[in-house]
């Protein structure tokens, strides 16, 4: 066996390693990732015998869309080409004017297929522009909350009649309106509000701009570990090679328990090798249907 093929059963070890870290989850770290975008995408888990972890997902938007590619979808609920998703429903992950478009499939001419998406435009806000009194005067600052994007409005905690509660996070104090990164999880968007810690699950806007790629069998990359949304994706070229890994059982052709790249069918543990892998970005079947790929940082 040579070196670099001991390399790869390695990696691979680390990204089909799953830690429980509570009653309720599952490969809290590299898999919790793709956990994630299933959940975003409204996936149905597929449970092993224990019925703990899913070994995949069954992803029923897929088929939807392959049956009916001229529409848009969005939480469960279809648009026709030219709605607009209302701004109050995107506001808070810092997309607006979403609008569902159509347009030809450039990565599947052969086929001649015309696809509905939806197309956003993404929220600046003035204070990180350095418009709108920004940064705030000494002694005040930005105040957030979950349901806008950009701040509400400014907080002068000197000025102010109201007094707000402050919150105490990892031995810190964190003033009312203040945005706050819990130190266990990059998937939470917190705030303070008036005493009490409010949070809420990171929207990747997987959803909402990149279903189509997904049914094109792209393969998710993220960086590094525990991280919450992808960097970007993995396209398939026609090019790829599959290496199989047999130490991972196979499960009889089942198409529940492989994962798609482009026209590619690839068995769990399986490790494709594209032109954009290398000693540090590997792409593999972990949790189907999805191409799960990790760019580990460099090392100095």
């Amino acid at each position: 066996m040579t070196l670099y093929s001991l390399f790869v059963i390695f990696f691979l070890n680390i990204l089909l390693c799953s830690v429980k870290t509570d009653g309720n989850t599952c490969g809290e770290n590299r898999v919790m990732a793709m956990a994630k975008i299933y959940r975003e995408i409204q996936c149905t888990p597929i449970f092993d015998a224990k019925k703990q972890c899913p070994r995949a997902y069954d992803c029923q938007i897929f088929r939807t869309i392959n049956a009916n590619p001229n529409k848009c979808y969005w939480n469960n609920t279809e648009y026709e080409v030219g709605s607009q998703l209302p701004n109050e429903l995107t506001e808070m992950d810092c997309f607006a004017s979403c609008y569902c478009s159509s347009s030809k499939d450039l990565r599947r001419t052969e086929l001649n297929i015309v696809q509905a998406g939806f197309r956003c435009a993404n929220i600046e806000c003035p204070s990180d522009l350095g418009y709108n009194n920004s940064p705030p005067e000494a002694g005040c600052h930005y105040e957030h909350n979950l349901r806008n994007c950009c701040p509400s409005g400014i907080i002068c905690p000197h000025k102010d009649r109201i007094i707000r509660q402050s919150c105490m996070v990892d031995g810190q104090i964190i003033l009312h309106g203040m945005r706050i990164e819990p130190s266990n999880s990059e998937c939470s968007s917190c705030v303070c509000n008036d005493g009490k810690v409010e949070c809420r699950e990171v929207n990747c806007g997987v959803q909402l701009l990149h279903l189509n790629d997904l049914v094109d069998g792209v393969g998710v990359l993220f960086y590094g570990e525990g991280k919450c949304c992808p960097i970007g994706y993995v396209w398939p070229t026609g090019n790829e090679v599959i290496r199989p890994r047999a130490l991972i059982s196979r499960s009889n052709n089942d198409q529940t328990f492989q994962c798609k790249f482009g026209n590619l069918t690839v068995g769990i543990g399986d490790e494709v090798i594209t032109s954009e892998t290398n000693e540090n970005t590997k792409c593999a079947c972990l949790v189907p249907p999805l191409i799960t790929c990790i760019q580990q940082p460099h090392s100095d």
